[in-house]
């Protein structure tokens, strides 16, 4: 399983990366039909993020190491702090919380994007060559605070997600924000057991390739979920 994944990852990235670009221009479409809308645009901002992240694997394909390279890639690390935080007021907004719910919700995802900004300029990074792809992943000299963070967001806005999902789909019988959170949490733990190196060799792991799926996935059914929740709501107005 594990070589089948190695040789088919360089081309595969370019497809993941070509996805989110094309899932990207679909949610920003969504968001100019109704601009007064703003979770559309949250989820492009975000969608934009996971489209950077996925190209900057892409080109691990082709670009040397160092220089350039190691400087476009530190910003993956900087937009993940930033970015990732976002889907708490999206998880809000998916909630209908009321406006002043929502304003304590952007007064914490502001603390939190600025101490993901942060933790995503501390991290330090090196070179790592796993199936043709050359990436820089967090180096042991990244400080502890850091890391924690940058992980800590990741988990714990997936089961936001999740929890968030399951209580939309109790409400409005929409499953597609719960799926959004179950793909992402699914292939991560995918990443944990199928990109597992023999070896135990931490540097060779390909669970940063496969969670990439779970995050395509994750972009398009935040999109079919506000396609379905915009077409309910335009019933309900001509009525």
């Amino acid at each position: 399983m594990r070589e089948a994944i190695l040789a088919a990852m360089p081309i595969l990235v370019w497809v993941l990366a070509a996805l989110n670009l094309f899932l990207l221009i679909l949610i920003f479409k969504e968001y100019g039909k109704n601009k007064y809308n703003k979770l559309p645009f949250l989820m492009g901002v975000l969608a934009f993020g996971l489209f950077y992240d996925s190209l900057i694997i892409a080109l691990g394909t082709v670009m040397p190491e160092g220089g350039f390279f190691k400087a476009i890639s530190q910003i993956r690390f900087m937009l993940h702090g930033f970015l990732i935080p976002l889907i708490i007021p999206i998880s809000a907004m998916a909630l209908r919380l009321k406006p002043k719910a929502l304003k304590t919700v952007w007064l914490a995802t502001l603390v939190l994007m600025l101490v993901g900004l942060i933790s995503g300029i501390c991290v330090n990074t090196e070179a790592r060559t796993v199936g043709g792809i050359i990436r820089y992943a967090s180096s042991a000299q990244t400080p502890g605070w850091a890391e924690a963070v940058q992980n800590g967001l990741s988990y714990v806005t997936v089961f936001l997600i999740i929890i968030a999902g399951a209580v939309v789909l109790i409400k409005e019988k929409t499953p597609h924000f719960l799926l959004a959170g179950f793909f992402m949490l699914a292939f991560t733990i995918l990443g944990i057991f199928l990109g597992k190196s023999p070896d135990g060799d931490r540097t060779k792991s390909l669970m940063f390739f496969i969670s990439m799926f779970g995050e395509t996935l994750m972009t398009l059914f935040f999109l079919l979920f506000h396609k379905k929740r915009a077409k309910a709501d335009r019933r309900i107005n001509e009525r």
